[in-house]
């Protein structure tokens, strides 16, 4: 396994390693190590990424982070002291860490947003990677993973083949970087689409995962998110956190709606909405006994064939001991 990097705000560096307290040095291929000292100069110009809404005094990992030009991009955002220059040896607010992506030695749920540049790649094990990246974030936030694309269309896939045959190799030719880069053409042809890299993310327990292709498809960018879980009834937001909120079919199923509209009036700001929609249990007979109809008729039915009927059944019960869209009810 290839020794890597980590950047992070080294403001409060005595909390991070609390439960993983250590710095492992792996070392593998000493030819692979090699290949990123020797071209780290040539290839920091490929690397820009987004920085995933990072704010002032958020915690940020840059993972496989190599010579660090996405760490000090994301340094600039969540710094306290304003923008730097890329002539200083180190930003401040950095902590630079080589240790084992497989092993991350920090805590769950530290980081507010993670990166990786051109790094899950390598990695021997992505799936267990991608584990220990789902285990360092915090609920609520993003990790966003940019990489050379393998794509599933003919044609993007020949024309990154031409690229790098007619250009890129004959170009590192003239730096000694030749087998370098055969490398890295290798690498993309052995790695994972964008569709499989979403279902890997979705299958170790990332709640939503969408991989874009950017640059005509010749690179690729996955971001996924990690939500958060939580009590409805007891909230574990700070009063008037959110500037609005939504609830699409989940108020009928609370126990206690009374308390759960507490805890939502609880963390919104004063002078915000909050929106709650969900199948509606009408004072109208006509419209009562339609959606009596339509469950029994039509909804239940098809369910059958799915062996949903049983929970259909419990969403007509529901909507039945719904309480009215009332004022007095609350």
């Amino acid at each position: 396994m290839a020794s890597f990097q980590l950047s992070l705000p080294s403001s409060s560096t005595s909390q991070i390693l609390s439960s993983r307290l250590r710095y492992k040095v792996v070392r593998c291929g000493s030819e692979r190590q090699a290949l990123f000292r020797r071209i780290a100069p040539v290839y920091d110009n490929l690397s820009d990424l987004l920085s995933l809404g990072a704010k002032m005094g958020d915690h940020v990992l840059d993972l496989c982070c190599g010579s660090g030009d996405l760490a000090f991009l994301l340094s600039e955002k969540v710094g306290s002291s304003g923008k730097h220059s890329l002539a200083k040896s180190c930003f401040m607010n950095i902590k630079w860490v080589e240790g084992d992506a497989l092993d991350l030695p920090f805590s769950d749920g530290y980081f507010d947003a993670i990166t990786m540049g051109y790094g899950l790649r390598n990695v021997v094990n992505k799936r267990r990677a991608m584990k220990e990246i789902l285990r360092v974030l915090k609920a609520g936030s993003r990790v966003s993973i940019l990489d050379f694309n393998k794509s599933n269309e003919p044609l993007t896939a020949l024309l990154m083949e031409g690229v790098f045959d007619n250009f890129v190799i004959p170009a590192a030719t003239g730096y000694g970087l030749a087998e370098k880069y055969r490398y890295f053409k290798s690498s993309i042809r052995e790695f994972l689409t964008g569709e499989r890299l979403e279902k890997l993310a979705l299958q170790i327990g990332f709640s939503s995962a969408r991989h874009y292709e950017i640059i005509g498809g010749l690179m690729g960018n996955l971001v996924a998110k990690k939500w958060v879980e939580g009590d409805a009834l007891d909230l574990p937001f700070s009063d008037g956190y959110f500037d609005a909120i939504t609830m699409g079919y989940g108020l009928r199923n609370v126990v206690n709606k009374r308390r759960a509209m507490k805890e939502i009036l609880r963390v919104l700001k004063a002078g915000s909405r909050v929106s709650i929609l969900d199948f509606n249990k009408s004072n109208e007979p006509l419209t009562a006994l339609l959606m009596e109809g339509v469950f029994d008729n039509f909804v239940i039915p098809a369910a059958i064939g799915y062996g949903l009927a049983e929970k259909y059944r419990y969403f007509k019960s529901s909507i039945r001991d719904h309480w009215l869209s009332s004022i007095n009810d609350l």
